[in-house]
């Protein structure tokens, strides 16, 4: 445990510790909580990095939720020679490295899906949150070769008995070669395979349909597919897929449906697995942000985005900072139209819009140049 923020501020010998840490691991990536002390953390690392030779960036991760994964039961069976801050420490860097794994274990009440979230019948929310962590799964996918019980028990068709299973027989017997195998795991039968085995991949594979969404059940329509497009598995393992099927004729694909006797959605969306076997859809969201040093209100420029895209984190309708009357406030003109002008509070205090940056979506923004020489809002990007 390093102690360099207030009131210890033990810098010197936290910068010794952090740099042996980094030597001996070979540490790339540095995953910072933002909840509190974050901004004096994230000062803190930056000028640590201006100061070793290795190539590391860092990251502010969201904590929401981490306290309640660190007390909890599935945290001390992970972790049980840990305390409670070293579970939410490694909690925070897991959602860095795999944010899907790490927050399925996590009750999604407790991430915070809105302040009158108490006000909803209860088991109305569960099955609707419930349902949503489902989709997102499922959407995704899993890797049967690393997933924890917590990500498998949110397979369509897996229980928690079942995920138990199949990590016990992971454990006794090595890696899964093949999604056939699981049908050797105990109490996973026909129909709970027919469920779940389109939703997990097996990287490792010999056959490459395993390691993409297709359903085994599928795989002769997908290989006769291959075959009638003139195309081989070997075309598959090397990525050529794409470039043949685009010359493929608009009608020759419903041709194709009556062919195999398949439906032509169902002929669809075989075909768009097959031009991206064993490739993650998260890939194609935008990179995560990695920053060497922390951002100022340099980094805003006039009608443009940020040289380091900061992302609209949270907006608050009323956000209280002091103005002297008749003082303009700072505006993104997008707002404008979506809340009303600023409302005046008493004694010379005046409510206005904020914009906090953080993890979220990208937005534009336009900081008149009078609002940075003021110093009003000198806090407004400090993460």
């Amino acid at each position: 445990v390093i102690y360099p923020t207030p009131p210890q501020n033990k810098i010197g010998p936290a910068k010794e510790k952090c740099k042996q840490l980094i030597e001996k691991y070979g540490v790339s990536v540095i995953a910072i909580g933002n909840g509190t002390a974050s901004h004096e953390s994230e000062v803190f690392v930056a000028d640590l990095l201006r100061e070793i030779p290795q190539k590391v960036s860092y990251m502010v991760v969201s904590e929401a939720g981490a306290s309640v994964y660190s007390a909890s039961k599935l945290a001390a069976e992970e972790f049980p020679q840990y305390d409670v801050s070293l579970r939410s420490a490694v909690s925070i860097a897991r959602r860095l490295q795999d944010p899907l794994a790490e927050l399925v274990k996590i009750d999604p009440k407790a991430i915070g899906v809105g302040q009158y979230q108490h006000d909803m019948p209860k088991a109305r929310l569960d099955e609707t949150l419930s349902g949503v962590v489902e989709s997102c799964v499922n959407t995704v996918g899993v890797d049967l070769n690393t997933a924890s019980f917590s990500l498998l028990s949110h397979v369509a068709g897996v229980r928690p008995t079942v995920a138990k299973n199949i990590v016990a027989w992971r454990e006794e017997n090595g890696p899964f070669s093949s999604r056939g195998q699981l049908q050797k795991v105990h109490q996973l039968g026909k129909k709970v395979y027919e469920q779940c085995a389109g939703f997990l991949r097996v990287p490792e594979s010999d056959e490459l349909l395993d390691r993409t969404a297709v359903h085994p059940e599928s795989y002769q329509v997908a290989k006769e597919f291959l075959r009638l497009c003139g195309c081989s598995e070997e075309d598959l393992k090397n990525g050529r897929i794409p470039e043949m099927l685009a010359q493929l004729d608009p009608g020759r694909m419903e041709q194709l449906a009556g062919q195999l006797d398949v439906g032509l959605p169902t002929l669809r969306d075989i075909a768009d697995e097959l031009k991206k076997p064993g490739r993650d859809p998260r890939d194609e969201l935008p990179a995560p942000l990695l920053r060497t040093d922390i951002l100022s209100l340099e980094d805003l420029r006039r009608h443009g985005a940020s040289r380091h895209g900061p992302q609209c984190h949270r907006l608050w309708r009323f956000c209280r900072y002091w103005r002297p009357p008749g003082r303009p406030c700072a505006y993104l003109p997008d707002l404008r139209s979506v809340y009303p002008p600023p409302v005046r509070g008493g004694k010379g205090r005046r409510y206005c819009h904020g914009l906090g940056f953080g993890g979220g979506t990208r937005e534009k923004a336009d900081l008149p140049d009078h609002e940075k020489a003021s110093g009003h809002i000198k806090k407004g990007v400090n993460r």
